[in-house]
């Protein structure tokens, strides 16, 4: 078990005790109050596995032996866990605001929606002063939050992201490419400080994409409807992988 930060940093939580009942164990874990206060997210990790059984090794020194390691999975006919299959997580929708857009007032401005956490969903708004301020100031206020991409219509048509890598896809892709292929073809790009991921034609408009925090899956952009103006966005996330960085 582990503990996300404001600002993605990811902490293991120390058991303080483990009791076993049978096959089962249970482990107390235990966060001080000023941890507590820095925490966004939990998450629970594991390992993948695979058995192997080493025969005919021998006991007696200087006796040598033909050693046979073998595959439990092989007989037992289980996936190795390296291969075991991964998949798509529920279809999310989102509208995120148009951060560019015309606002009746300074009220309404700092309530819009004009960002995204991919890796949660959550939207988020930011007052008008903090556009104010500089371009570091609003990178590391939005890397604080775990904030992956801001909407903008005007000249990008789509979202900009940060700290994240993108692929642009045909449409067919959101059906027909597995969650594996996703996750394959994510590990080959590069991770970029600030990525465009816009509508080119047509909708839907069809990515793949990775958050810094590790997060993959497939994103189209569907529309884009007023009142207020945004970006309308579907994504799918990729289960039953560790996150690769």
């Amino acid at each position: 078990m582990v503990y996300v930060t404001g600002n993605g940093k990811t902490i293991p939580i120390e058991g303080n005790a483990t009791q076993v009942n049978g096959s089962q164990a249970s482990t107390l874990l235990v966060v001080s109050s000023n941890e507590f206060a820095r925490i966004k997210e939990f998450r629970l990790q594991r390992r993948n596995y695979q058995w192997v059984e080493f025969r005919n090794v021998s006991l007696q020194p200087g006796h040598a032996t033909t050693v046979e390691v073998k595959d439990s999975s092989e007989e037992s006919g289980r996936e190795p866990a390296a291969v075991q299959k991964i998949s798509f997580g529920p279809v999310i929708e989102r509208v995120v605001a148009d951060s560019k857009a015309s606002f009746a007032n300074e009220a309404e401005k700092s309530n819009a929606l004009i960002m995204i956490d991919f890796d949660t969903g959550s939207l988020f708004a930011g007052s008008s002063a903090k556009w104010k301020a500089g371009t570091n100031s609003q990178k590391a206020w939005m890397q604080s939050k775990g904030v992956d991409a801001m909407g903008v219509i005007p000249k990008v048509n789509g979202l900009m992201g940060l700290d994240m890598k993108v692929v642009s896809v045909q449409p067919a892709a959101w059906d027909e490419t597995s969650a594996a292929t996703v996750m394959d073809q994510l590990s080959q790009a590069k991770m970029q400080e600030v990525v465009l991921i816009k509508c080119q034609g047509d909708f839907p408009s069809t990515w793949l994409f990775q958050t810094r925090e590790g997060g993959g899956g497939i994103l189209q952009i569907t529309g884009f409807p007023e009142n207020p103006r945004g970006v309308k966005i579907r994504y799918k996330l990729v289960r039953g992988t560790e996150r690769a960085n």
